[in-house]
């Protein structure tokens, strides 16, 4: 096996490691607060602050990858991805061993406290990203972005029907809500045994960088105040806000407004998975044909219209229809503008651009997380009109970014 072989197949576990970790535990939570299935909150809190709960254990995990992909991506620069990234792995083992505690002592806090550490862990996601960026260029980077897209994707599609079906003590006894958190303990601890085959040969280390907080200021200063950058950032808010207010109001659209089951609604997710892999895996076809700019702004559009078909649609079968340009467009503007973002500067700075990405990813979810229960108790379709507006000024800041001049020098 080449050695640049041996150095993708243990990023892309830690990639899909830290999703399936994501997914996996996603329908333990609605059983945990919202079924109260192990008597961990008291019958007598209100549903509001059930919907409270049930953000928190969402959006804890998001708020802590906000905080630490920069940080460990612009710190990765100077002293190299491998060191950083062992040691994020063993701080997510923590991480997902914490909500089993709480589980056993029926203590929320536990639960809580552990999304949060798995949350910072997980910026070894970005972490990877940025080493596969190292190894890689052109079109190239495109394709590798676009497949760590499919195994983000599989995670996803995969991730939600497992963890409902393994928290489910009804199929067999001794499956419970802890089950998803033991298989996610397994998955870490197989990446990190990976992590031998490894390498951090490829990455061009920036020693004039230190991580000081004073530098980390100034490399955030110079990517907001960069045009390009900068509403290439936005557009990743955007396009990741929409998606994330729509994805995790899947369920609870689903439940509520069509009487879907948890097992079934689960699987509808799974399936919106596939159809965003099928656009993936025909990514490397697409760019040979449409440029990435191109390609970015056509995925806005499709995913403006299918949400205004999806806000209106009483029928539960042409949600299964409107659902594939959302999935696929929102799929194909991941890698495009991770790619675009990474060859706009110089490879001594890729673990702080692609950082500040992670955040604008991490951002949305985190606010989504927070807010799509408040929202949705308000009215199922609030969440859903959120995803319109995003997408909606995505395409008027892709159409300025279009129409700005694409000279720029790689900074």
């Amino acid at each position: 096996m080449k050695a640049s072989t041996r150095s993708f197949i243990p990023l892309l576990l830690i990639i899909f490691t830290y999703a399936i970790g994501y997914f996996l535990v996603f329908p333990v939570f609605f059983r945990l607060i919202l079924d109260n299935s192990t008597g961990m909150i008291s019958p007598s809190i209100s549903p509001s602050v059930k919907y409270f709960f049930l953000s928190l254990c969402i959006g804890l995990d998001a708020f802590g990858y906000m905080i630490g992909a920069p940080i460990m991506g612009a710190v990765s620069d100077s002293i190299g991805r491998r060191k950083l990234l062992r040691l994020s792995l063993w701080i997510t083992l923590i991480g997902y061993s914490l909500p089993i505690i709480g589980i056993i002592r029926s203590e929320i806090l536990w639960v809580f406290i552990g999304r949060l550490i798995s949350g910072l862990a997980s910026s070894s996601q970005s972490l990877a990203q940025t080493a596969v960026a190292d190894m890689s260029e052109g079109h190239q980077k495109a394709i590798y972005f676009a497949v760590i897209s499919i195994v983000m994707t599989f995670a996803l599609l995969i991730g939600p029907p497992i963890g409902s079906y393994l928290s489910d003590n009804q199929l067999f006894a001794w499956f419970n809500e802890k089950t998803p958190f033991i298989v996610a303990l397994v998955l870490v601890t197989s990446t990190l045994f990976l992590m031998r085959f490894y390498s951090d040969h490829n990455q061009k280390v920036n020693e004039e960088f230190s991580p000081t907080l004073k530098n980390l200021a100034m490399a955030f200063q110079e990517a907001i105040s960069t045009s390009n950058l900068r509403k290439l950032f936005i557009l990743f808010f955007l396009s990741q806000l929409g998606w994330a207010f729509f994805y995790q109001d899947i369920m609870l659209y689903l439940t509520h407004k069509f009487s879907f089951t948890l097992n079934s609604a689960s699987l509808f997710m799974a399936y919106s998975g596939i159809c965003m892999s099928i656009g993936l895996i025909l990514y490397r076809y697409i760019i040979r044909y449409i440029s990435l700019q191109l390609l970015l702004f056509s995925s806005l559009i499709a995913c403006t219209f299918s949400f205004i078909l999806w806000g209106i649609t009483e029928s539960a079968v042409l949600l299964y229809l409107i659902v594939i340009p959302v999935s696929v467009g929102a799929g194909l503007t991941q890698p495009t503008i991770m790619t675009l973002l990474s060859d706009s500067v110089t490879p001594e700075k890729q673990g702080w651009v692609l950082g500040f990405a992670a955040s604008s990813f991490a951002a949305p979810w985190c606010i989504s997380a927070f807010l799509f229960g408040v929202l949705s108790e308000i009215d199922l379709s609030y969440p859903i009109m959120v995803s319109l507006l995003s997408f909606s000024m995505g395409i008027f800041v892709c159409f300025s970014y279009l129409n700005q001049k694409q000279s720029h020098p790689v900074l």
